[in-house]
């Protein structure tokens, strides 16, 4: 509900795909009690909701709503190319191994030609609502479809695991597919001559490869009703897993950032930070965050922070994305040294001898790069 009216579309999407595109036939909506249903949530917004908008000024609707849901809606996050609903019919294989490979025992038979049973009308008009929905909304995560995947087990399962033995061609399409790329990117990860201080990625494409390898095993356990080694690679996933994101947060820059602060004795307490458009670093520095990119906005950003003690600075002076090597390799140019970005002459002259500054680098997973910050401080600020 923090997301404002998505949290309704959600469930009247999965309404409506049922009454029109599954069923279609009257369904007894008003069992649901929609007038009233509909005071208990905007009740539940107002008790935090109007505290929110008095707190802040009215900004959580302007930025909160403005910015992070309409205006996402229409501009692609970090410059990713959209993709509309190809994107996610893609993340969600990802996203659902090992049960994506038995897509098709989920899909339930039509009773007649496109005509479903109420109650698998229903739940399919909540599996693919999320996915209409975001499909041809310009930001695309890989979460945002998250609120259907509960009517995808709901289907997968209603006939007891039984059913995954009819899986179909469509599993060994599945199952190969993932797992013997990811076998492959494993393999290459071990011969790219990764600089020693970015071996982090080279740790982290490692791990993420051997778990999707790892998924694509289970999902064959899964299919021959090898119950006991599956809950046992539970563990060994689990493993990976927490093996991946705690090497992903032990490098992280945002934490970085923050310990740089601490260490050049600095709370910030306003914050800019140029290139570098991560939210999360809201999260961890707990105060206001402004995010500029243009050039010219250098050196009125330093004046700024210079205008008023307590403002601090982090700029990104070089980074390095996966997309690059991915390209520079795909083109037979091999390995690409050089940075997709380096603003390291503009950035030191621009900022001279005024600041006391700490660099920071890590990965940046959101643009799955590696990038060079600095963290800026006015002396005797």
């Amino acid at each position: 509900l923090a997301k404002g009216p998505i949290a309704l579309a959600v469930p009247v999407g999965a309404f409506l795909l049922a009454r029109f595109a599954f069923y279609r036939e009257p369904i007894p909506w008003r069992r649901l009690q929609p007038v009233s249903l509909l005071l208990v949530v905007l009740l539940a917004v107002g008790l935090w909701g109007i505290p929110a908008l008095i707190k802040t000024q009215g900004k959580f609707w302007e930025v909160g709503m403005g910015d992070n849901v309409v205006k996402r809606g229409m501009e692609s996050f970090n410059g990713r190319v959209q993709v509309p609903v190809i994107y996610y019919l893609f993340t969600a294989g990802l996203s659902l191994l090992p049960w994506s490979a038995f897509y098709l025992v989920a899909w339930p038979r039509p009773v007649a030609p496109w005509k479903w049973q109420q109650r698998e009308a229903l739940l399919l008009g909540w599996a693919l609502g999320p996915l209409i929905i975001f499909g041809f909304y310009a930001t695309q995560l890989p979460h945002y479809i998250m609120p259907g995947f509960p009517a995808f087990f709901l289907l997968l399962f209603r006939k007891g695991p039984e059913a995954l033995r009819d899986a179909g061609r469509w599993f060994w399409i599945c199952v190969g597919g993932v797992g013997i790329p990811a076998a492959l990117v494993a393999w290459a990860d071990t011969q790219l001559p990764i600089p020693g201080e970015a071996s982090a990625v080279g740790t982290i494409l490692l791990l993420g490869a051997l778990m999707f390898v790892f998924l694509s095993v289970w999902a064959v356990l899964a299919r021959g009703q090898h119950w006991r080694w599956a809950l046992a690679g539970v563990f060994v996933a689990g493993a990976l897993t927490a093996g991946l994101t705690g090497v992903v947060r032990a490098h992280h820059p945002s934490p970085k950032v923050l310990a740089a602060f601490r260490e050049m004795g600095s709370q910030p307490r306003q914050l800019r930070s140029w290139r570098y458009e991560e939210p999360n670093l809201v999260f961890y520095v707990t105060h206001p965050v402004e995010f500029k990119k243009k050039p010219q906005e250098v050196d009125s950003t330093i004046r700024w922070a210079q205008d008023q003690p307590g403002r601090t600075l982090i700029f990104l002076v070089r980074e390095w994305r996966l997309q690059d090597q991915v390209n520079s390799m795909g083109g037979g140019k091999g390995w690409a040294t050089q940075p997709s970005q380096d603003h390291r002459a503009m950035i030191e002259a621009s900022l001279g001898d005024k600041f006391e500054t700490r660099t920071v680098t890590g990965v940046n997973v959101a643009r799955a790069s590696w990038v060079e910050l600095v963290v800026c401080v006015p002396k005797g600020g």
